[in-house]
């Protein structure tokens, strides 16, 4: 006897009737996938704790991009954008070559101004005080080594 082939039809898989399927074959003293429950519970273990380290790296890296980001935001704010940016980093950078210190050209526009200001308005450089406060107590220090000396003789 000679059978037909049925002709093809697109038919959608409904969910529901695969769960049922699923379900329906599944051993209630069984876990699906595992030969055992000790087979599951190791796998379940290895998995916890290789998704809490994963976790902890994205979670730093995340951190970390999250930060930069910010201070990219902090220097478009800060500094501006485009030539702006580099004129403005390039004046900072001449300042903390002429003495200012280097936590102003990091922190707020407000510190480099008054730093600015402040070293416009004074005679001569802010290091000369320096250098002349390190000269006295070198001074001094000469003078006790040789009081102590002509107190030994």
């Amino acid at each position: 006897m000679y059978k037909k082939k049925t002709p093809w039809r697109n038919i959608e898989i409904d969910a529901d009737m695969l769960l049922y399927i699923i379900y329906s074959r599944l051993e209630e003293d069984r876990i699906p996938f595992y030969s055992d429950k000790a087979e599951f519970l190791k796998d379940w273990l290895d998995n916890k704790n290789s998704n809490r380290d994963l976790g902890y790296r994205v979670g730093g890296e995340l951190a970390r991009r999250v930060s930069q980001l910010e201070e990219q935001l902090e220097d478009t704010q800060k500094f501006g954008v485009g030539k702006e940016m580099e004129h403005y980093k390039e004046i900072l950078q001449a300042c903390v070559a002429a003495g200012m210190p280097e936590w102003y050209a990091q922190g707020r526009n407000a510190y480099a101004a008054d730093w600015i200001k402040k070293e416009l308005k004074r005679s001569y450089p802010e290091v000369l005080d320096t250098v002349q406060s390190q000269l006295e107590v070198a001074t001094r220090a000469i003078q006790r080594a040789k009081e102590a000396e002509d107190e030994q003789n």
